[in-house]
């Protein structure tokens, strides 16, 4: 699994490619966590549109 981040003007963006399953998504909720934490993120989009599997834990994050 690969996670990227980009931030435009208005939003940040973290995109996620490859598999979402119990054991890659700590590194995903650990990215969503420290962007919310910063306090400057008004829209946060998560893009999956790169998963090739995601299971029912990596759903959850």
């Amino acid at each position: 699994m690969e996670i990227q981040t980009s931030q435009q003007e208005h939003y940040h963006t973290i995109h996620i490619s490859g598999d979402l399953d119990a054991s890659s998504s700590i590194p995903v909720d650990m990215a969503i966590r420290e962007f919310l934490q910063q306090g400057q993120v008004e829209i946060l989009l998560i893009d999956c549109r790169g998963l090739a599997y995601i299971s029912s834990a990596g759903l959850g994050v």
